[in-house]
């Protein structure tokens, strides 16, 4: 379920619940959610829920209406953690739904490009990783010296679970595990 935590001036945080299709927030009792800010309008924005997701839209306020600290002029998608500045206050959006449904690959949504993936073999050095991360950062490329199948990784993965699920002693599972990890990287030991 999506909430607003609302951050008056001078009084506690609320939480609200977006439970309508559309919500107005304004200085007036006529709105949804009625924010005593001087410096909101009476109708000021509108949550609006459309599907699974949630935008914000400014209804012609007189001062406006900030996301993440930059004005909104059009419809803005709403994520989780998101803030909306309507005069003083300060509202923090929060999708629960969307926050059980994340995943590792969602971490940093903004800087994750999915079709990149890095991995190198154990013989490269660490300054050799670091360039090859460096460059996968600004180019979205990675060198084919570096590149893994999928399917090996995938399998390595689900050969680790399976393991870690075992009956055994925690020495017997590590050391599977292990040999798991030096099957699928070229890897000398010491």
């Amino acid at each position: 379920m999506a909430e607003l935590i609302i951050k008056h001036a001078q009084d506690a945080p609320e939480t609200i619940h977006l439970e309508q299709l559309k919500t107005t927030i304004g200085r007036s009792t006529r709105s949804d959610i009625c924010i005593p800010d001087p410096f909101a309008s009476r109708v000021h924005a509108e949550f609006r829920r459309e599907n699974d997701k949630f935008y914000l839209h400014d209804l012609g306020s007189a001062n406006g209406t900030k996301h993440n600290g930059n004005a909104v002029s059009a419809p803005v998608p709403l994520i989780s953690g998101d803030k909306v500045q309507i005069g003083e206050t300060v509202i923090e959006f929060v999708n629960q739904k969307a926050v059980q449904n994340k995943t590792l690959t969602d971490a940093g949504a903004d800087d994750f490009n999915p079709s990149v993936t890095i991995s190198f073999a154990a013989n490269k050095s660490a300054q050799e990783l670091f360039q090859s991360i460096e460059n996968a950062r600004k180019t979205g490329k990675v060198s084919k010296q570096f590149e893994t199948t999928k399917s090996d990784l995938l399998g390595l993965i689900s050969k680790v679970g399976v393991t870690l699920l075992a009956a055994q002693t925690l020495e017997e599972t590590l050391a599977q595990v292990a040999e798991l990890v030096f099957e699928a990287v070229p890897a000398e030991r010491c």
